[in-house]
């Protein structure tokens, strides 16, 4: 005799799970809830005999149960393999009326559970489906769910099957009907499912534990970041106190560490160069402070200093608005009086023999900010 497929059923609480494996076993061994609570609070776990052979059915603690944390279910639907062997044939994910955000959140604690992706091995069931008979019906109510939103269409999409079913009790249905069908249609899909993966309780909790430690230590890289950006906030704004304070909210003259300004090239135009002394209006430029320590910078001759996403190399522009590569952060660097201008990407204006972007503070990052009444001018006969 062949081995038996093994179906784990898993769903969010009181979505039908524990009515569902009662429709394939066809008998009540799993106890149903009536209210949309939770009733399966440990993993069972029946050995069903039917016309296309037998399996072991799975059913499990409800996903987004309130009295348990998210982890709490996790270690549960783990521990649930120690009922069966190395491998599992197919996961019925189960659900009814709408497919909503918390069922696709529910959804994705597979990919955590298994450490891999098993859409190949999971077959959607919407139980509650008056209209399952109707093929178009199912067709229409499929397309609705994957036009929800980019993560309804690809949990549908990429999934084993989707299948409807309406799988009424016996109080709503005495002759039990429905379920007949529902069982029906369940048993010839699993026999048509012929692929499986290999797993088992432990490596199902290697997978959790490597999920949740994934989790810390981007919430640590997160409070890192944080602290960094308040201490960077505070060297921005004690140096702004030395420097005198309006400095960020004035017209100034940019030059670069080989002591010449940047200059803009003609109205219009998105060209700079450099020159040795400052050229009116196009080596003029108003750093106005605009979000606590960011500020914009723009041209005299028009529109605001722009970087863009890219690495070294990657020039910088004028832009007619202010968008998100117009935000800059300036820096004091090691070299007193000089200047770091950081962009929105995380890399730093350069200029050397061209105005682009650096991923590093070196010599050709570091800028002299001075204000009109310091900068020398002169006049281009």
């Amino acid at each position: 005799m062949p081995l038996p497929k093994t179906i784990l059923v898993i769903g969010r609480t009181g979505r039908g799970k524990s009515t569902l494996c009662n429709v394939m076993a066809g008998k009540n061994v799993f106890k149903e809830g009536d209210f949309g609570a939770s009733q399966t609070r440990q993993s069972q776990s029946e050995k069903i005999i039917h016309e296309y052979g037998y399996s072991v059915v799975i059913d499990t603690v409800g996903l987004g149960d309130t009295k348990l944390t998210e982890r709490q279910v996790l270690d549960h639907l783990a521990s649930s393999f120690s009922l069966v062997s190395s491998s599992i044939d197919q996961i019925i994910y189960v659900f009814n009326g709408k497919f909503t955000q918390e069922e696709i959140e529910a959804y994705k604690l597979l990919k955590v559970l298994f450490g891999q992706d098993v859409s190949h091995i999971t077959t959607i069931v919407r139980t509650g489906f008056s209209k399952y008979r109707d093929i178009n019906a199912c067709e229409i109510d499929k397309q609705l769910i994957m036009n929800e939103s980019n993560d309804h269409r690809d949990i549908v999409s990429r999934c084993y099957k989707f299948i409807h079913l309406n799988n009424m009790n016996e109080d709503d249905q005495p002759s039990q009907e429905n379920r007949k069908d529902a069982r029906t249609r369940i048993l010839i899909h699993l026999n048509s499912c012929h692929k499986s993966i290999l797993t088992n309780a432990s490596t199902m909790r290697n997978n959790i534990n490597n999920h949740y430690r994934s989790l810390e230590e981007e919430q640590r890289q997160r409070v890192i970041l944080e602290q960094q950006r308040i201490e960077q906030e505070a060297r921005v704004l004690a140096e702004k106190k030395r420097f005198g304070y309006d400095v960020w909210n004035q017209s100034v003259s940019i030059i670069n560490w080989r002591n010449l300004y940047v200059t803009k090239g003609a109205p219009g135009g998105d060209t700079f160069y450099q020159s040795n002394c400052n050229v009116p209006n196009a080596s003029t430029f108003y750093i106005q402070e605009i979000e606590g320590y960011r500020v914009v910078i723009k041209s005299q001759l028009g529109g605001y200093l722009c970087a863009y996403p890219g690495g070294q190399g990657t020039p910088i522009g004028i832009s007619d608005t202010i968008t998100d590569g117009c935000k800059f952060t300036i820096l004091p660097t090691d070299y007193n009086g000089r200047y770091a201008f950081l962009t929105n990407y995380g890399t730093y204006i350069r200029y050397g023999r061209r105005f682009d972007v650096q991923t590093h503070i070196d010599d050709h990052e570091r800028f002299t900010i001075e204000t009109l009444s310091y900068a020398r001018a002169c006049i281009i006969q």
